[in-house]
This record gives C-alpha cells, structure tokens and sequence, in this order.
C-alpha cells in the first residue's frame, strides 16, 4: 500500500508521496471538519427557524395595524401562521439537541466531551422552567397536539400618545393537560397561560450559551485539523505548478496495485463557510430580556 497527495483530474499530475501516518491524520482531521461543519449547519437551521417566528411576530402586529380582519378564514390563517413557525422552532431544536452531544465528542480527540456536553444540555434543563416547558412542548407537539391554543392582537397607548400594536402567544395549561403523557412535573410548573415568546426567547438563548460551550470545547482540536489540511495544501502547492484554484481537487490516496482504494479530499472551501458561520451567529446575550420593535426610534 502506497500513500500520495495528487489532484483528482485526468490527465498529468503530480504524485507527492505521504506515509500512512500522515495519510490517517489527514482522514481524522477532515472527519473532524466535518463533525464541526455539522454542528454549525443544525445551529444555523435552528437559528433561521427563531428568526422565522419573530419576524411572523413583528408581521403579523403590522398586518393588524393596517387591515381588520373579522373571517373565520383570517384567524385560521393567523392561527396556522404561528404553528407552522413553532412546530418548527421545536423540530429544529430537538435536531440540535440529540445530535449536539455526538457532534462535540467527534470533534475532539477527549472522548470524554460526550459526557461533558450532555451535563451542558441537563444543567439548562434543571435551571430554567422555560427550556423545561419547550422541551415538553416539543414531545406533546409530536405525539398529541399543537403548541398555540391561545391568542390575541391588542394595541395600547405610549407615553408619548402613540397606538402601538403587539401580539401574543399562549399554551393554555387545560388543554396541556388533557396531554396524559405531558410531563407531570413540568405540567404542575405551568401558570394557566404560558407565554410561548417569553419560552422560545429563553429557550433560545440557553440554547446559545451551550453551542458557544461546545465551540469554546472543539476550538483547538478543528484548529488543528484545518491546519493539518492547509500545511498539505501549502506543500503541495509549493512543490508543483499548481495554483490555488486548482487544488480544489487535490486528495490523499491510498493505492494498492495501481487502484486507489480510499480518498481523502483535502478542501478547505466549505470549512470557510463554518467560520463564517461563527461570525454570523454570535451568542445571544439578553435574548430573553429584549424584542425588536417598528417603533421609530424617536418615540
């Protein structure tokens, strides 16, 4: 069994020969790339779907601004509007939920991350009654019922005279509990109407402060891993006539008798995007004590 990094085109190329310890490293750390690239894509599909419900939030205030609606039709409408965005927020955290523990522990050579990852996700169960309720919330939207059963569009005056309007999302314990398999304890936690905004915002930002943990916890480990691809990137760019561009198809490779029997790519491009993930997702401080308004900024 030989090992070389060449470029994945026809024609002629050059075959810069790696031992098989190399050629392991290079596979580990593009797992580790991988694992990492995962767990930012879940975050972002968890995060895209918080945005989708407070924005339908800001709408939904203007549209009652502007229009009186009265049909049947237009509650309904109103009504599908925020199930469609909670049932949504619910499936993408349970997404990140379960895979965000086995995400951390590839990522890292410390195989004892799983464990500390999961004491992340019991130690915000255990400290707020909001991140208890959405994850119970979660398990009764899938198995019995819908998250909203209460709603209302209202309006009120400001200080300085202005009309402003606002909605509001509630679960209603009485129907929560017709649920026989709806958490007991969290049920008994319940005031007779909970606030589904104020849930999702602390939820939300519980969630935030364990994905920073997690990436605090992988950082040096993907660091490492993304420069072992770039110092292989480097030497063979360097020992060719290659340019950056063309080592989009560079990979290490395992042949035996002539026929390659294992590929590693050796990109980077797509783990560009994981860092720009990063940037663009920050941890979100204060979430649960804030919300956006289209109040101008001089009322």
């Amino acid at each position: 069994m030989k090992y070389q990094l060449t470029l994945a085109i026809l024609g002629p190329r050059q075959e810069l020969e790696i031992d098989k310890e190399r050629f392991d490293s290079l596979k580990g750390a593009r797992h580790t790339l991988i694992e990492a690239f995962a767990l930012e894509e879940k975050y972002e599909i968890l995060i895209s779907n918080y945005l989708e419900l407070e924005q339908q939030i800001v709408r939904q205030a203007v549209v009652a601004q502007v229009r009186t609606q009265s049909d049947y039709s237009e509650f309904f409408e109103f009504r599908m509007v925020f199930n469609v965005a909670l049932v949504n927020l619910l499936t993408a955290a349970r997404l990140y939920v379960d895979q965000f523990p086995r995400h951390i522990r590839d990522c890292s050579a410390d195989k004892n991350q799983l464990t500390l990852a999961q004491s992340w996700l019991s130690q915000a169960y255990d400290s707020a009654f909001e991140y208890r309720f959405m994850e119970a919330l979660r398990n009764h939207v899938q198995h019995n019922g819908l998250p909203l059963h209460w709603w209302s569009v209202g309006s009120k005056r400001t200080d300085k005279g202005l009309r402003e309007f606002s909605v509001s999302l509630c679960a209603e314990k009485k129907h929560l509990a017709e649920d026989t398999k709806f958490k007991k304890t969290v049920l008994e936690e319940c005031d007779e109407k909970v606030d589904l905004l104020i849930a999702a915002r602390v939820y939300m930002q519980s969630l935030s402060e364990i994905h920073s943990k997690g990436r605090d916890a992988i950082s040096n480990s993907v660091a490492i891993a993304r420069r072992t691809v770039q110092e292989e990137q480097d030497r063979y760019q360097s020992s060719s006539s290659s340019t950056e561009a063309s080592l989009l198809g560079l990979e290490a490779q395992a042949v035996e008798n002539d026929r390659i029997v294992e590929r590693v790519p050796l990109l980077l491009q797509w783990d560009d995007v994981r860092k720009k993930l990063q940037v663009k997702n920050p941890l979100l401080q204060n979430i649960s004590n804030s919300f956006a308004s289209s109040r101008s900024r001089d009322n």
